[in-house]
């Protein structure tokens, strides 16, 4: 184990899960190294028969909870609670057999500690949550998992992927979002960081919030919830509005100014993704108005590139239709309704809708009322059934 001087830690053991038949505590615990600050040691379980065991633990400082059910529940709990109070803590040793503990040892991740499991189970489950798993048996202990530090390179590469999906619109699924970093790094593989599969690694980073995501399971398949407000920063957002990375290759973008017609699109597709985010925390973040813009661009509507796209949200901010609280937020400005329609009129002129003049109306007077006249006063023009093309029957 990381033998820092610096290091804090609370060591917790799951007495009744554990066999001592053949081995000792001390056998256990000596890969610890002595030069941690414990800010907790403490054995929960049944001492009835503790024996030499539980005198060990004594001398070498542990707390003993005696605990009349199932331990493992009382440790959890207590854990948790100890956990949530230490702001200083870095890890969490626990020395135990028990699965049912897999959900303790999540959560205390999710406070930025990690998490090292001591078991004698020979394939253990703890191997695919813990950070370190070390497998105590006769000939001694054997680290069996390790999960190294995802290096800031990686997490770089895993946020580009995110972006580069959320600004083509596409939905942020593990098996899709693998792919995209398979494009973009072709050696990519989460193996080489000691996990044995991809929504692993999503796991952890977001159990250490690396990145403010959190995978979870909907509708079938494996997606990420994005949290926070940290998905467009600055730089982030540059690289999407000025690398336009789908229009670079095949110029399918233009880069000029919107026409009346796109212009009441864009401002309509612009106005709507901001009031749909309405008391959401991402609700007029660049990226996702980009997003939503792009789609329009799929549909084979505004072929024009980022950089137009943003030139005409500055025009709108400049207008007064958008308010811009931050480099990367856009919301509606009071009144948004009528300043558009003001803002389309400046930029294209008002649509004039002519007036009837007096001298009209009066002409449209002179058109006889048919309803007020007798039939006699009513000329008509008489017209043949043969000239009007109908042929003539005999009745029978």
């Amino acid at each position: 184990m990381n033998s820092s001087t610096n290091r804090k830690v609370a060591l917790f053991i799951d007495h009744d899960s554990i066999s001592l038949e053949g081995q000792s505590y001390e056998d256990m615990l000596s890969s610890i190294p002595s030069k941690f600050q414990f800010l907790a040691k403490k054995a929960f379980g049944q001492w009835a028969e503790g024996g030499e065991a539980k005198q060990y633990l004594l001398d070498s400082g542990f707390e003993i909870i005696e605990i009349a059910g199932a331990s493992d529940v009382k440790l959890a709990v207590d854990l948790m609670q100890f956990v949530i109070g230490k702001e200083s803590l870095n890890s969490v040793i626990l020395l135990t057999n028990s699965a049912s503990l897999i959900p303790a040892v999540k959560k205390v991740q999710e406070y930025d500690a990690s998490v090292d499991v001591i078991t004698q189970e020979e394939n253990s489950l703890f191997k695919n949550i813990a950070d370190r798993v070390f497998v105590v048996q006769g000939n001694g202990t054997t680290l069996k998992s390790r999960k190294e530090l995802i290096p800031e390179n990686v997490i770089e590469l895993l946020r580009k992927a995110i972006l580069t999906r959320l600004q083509r619109g596409s939905q942020i699924d593990a098996a899709g979002l693998k792919l995209q970093l398979k494009q973009f790094e072709s050696s990519f593989s989460e193996r080489k960081w000691g996990f044995s599969n991809f929504n692993e690694f999503l796991q952890e980073v977001g159990y250490k919030k690396l990145l403010p995501i959190k995978l979870q399971f909907k509708n079938g398949a494996w997606n990420l919830e994005l949290l926070g407000d940290d998905w467009a920063q600055k730089a982030e957002t540059k690289t999407i509005l000025n690398q336009d990375h789908t229009c670079q290759d095949s110029g399918q973008w233009e880069d000029r100014d919107l026409n009346e017609k796109e212009w009441e699109i864009f401002a309509e597709a612009v106005i709507k993704c901001i009031a749909e985010g309405q008391g959401r925390p991402n609700q007029g973040k660049l990226w996702i108005i980009n997003a939503y813009l792009h789609r329009k661009r799929m549909e084979g509507i505004l072929l024009i590139s980022n950089n137009a796209l943003f030139r005409c949200l500055q025009e709108l901010v400049d207008f007064g239709v958008l308010n811009q609280p931050s480099q990367d937020t856009y919301l509606l400005a009071s009144g948004y309704q009528d300043s558009i329609e003001d803002f389309l009129n400046d930029k294209f002129g008002e649509v004039v809708v002519e007036e009837v003049s007096a001298s009209e109306e009066k002409e449209e007077d002179d058109f006889p009322d048919i309803e007020s006249m007798s039939e006699e006063e009513i000329e008509y023009d008489t017209v043949s059934e043969e000239e009007l093309g109908f042929e003539q029957t005999e009745a029978k």
